[in-house]
């Protein structure tokens, strides 16, 4: 399965030798509803469905990461996002539509 980021309006997807990272979504609940929260997301997805899911890189600054440069702080949350007129039309509705 091809991961890609579930963020709404960006169209990244895995590729070999790409730079950009993927992260799941936390499973610790009170990150989780945080980062669902930034993301626009309705906090009562099951879990099982979420672990699915992928923020890329693209969605988050430098000092989020640790200094390995691999891992995102354990208070990290999303926070780079494409303006309305940026974004492409892709939705996490749309994304869950194509994973399943």
């Amino acid at each position: 399965m091809v991961i890609t980021c579930i963020v709404k309006g960006c169209d990244n997807k895995q590729k070999v030798y790409s730079t950009v990272m993927f992260h799941r979504i936390p499973t610790h609940h009170k990150r989780r509803k945080v980062w669902l929260a930034v993301l626009n997301m309705d906090p009562t997805t099951p879990v099982q469905m979420l672990k699915n899911w992928h923020v890329c890189s693209e969605h988050f600054t430098q000092q989020d990461y640790t200094s390995t440069g691999l891992c995102l702080k354990d208070t990290t949350t999303p926070t780079i996002f494409k303006s309305p007129t940026e974004q492409s039309g892709s939705s996490p509705d749309a994304v869950s539509k194509r994973l399943y």
